[in-house]
């Protein structure tokens, strides 16, 4: 499988249309739930993501800080090169 090179311009046309995406999505939301069920949305959305991170065996600070790495990394590049220890 090839894996596209994205442009400078294409990897910051990713990231504000992913942000722009993400905050039309919480303002929806609370416009239809209202301010007060503010809190219930913020623990249903870190349920979520953590329970995405679990599926993907990253189940600690480590595998947290791994996969923003990655997601950073694939959308805005890096020289940095991953280096094998027990874990993995």
């Amino acid at each position: 499988m090839e894996i596209p090179t994205l442009s400078e311009e294409e990897k910051w046309e990713m990231m504000r249309e992913i942000f722009v995406l993400n905050k039309q999505i919480d303002v929806g939301f609370i416009m239809q739930i209202g301010t007060e069920k503010m809190s219930e949305y913020a623990e249903m959305s870190s349920q979520q993501y953590a329970n995405m991170l679990q599926a993907q065996s990253k189940d600690d600070a480590i595998g947290f800080a791994m996969s923003e790495a990655i997601v950073s990394k694939n959308l805005m590049g890096s020289d940095l090169e991953k280096v094998k220890n027990e874990r993995g």
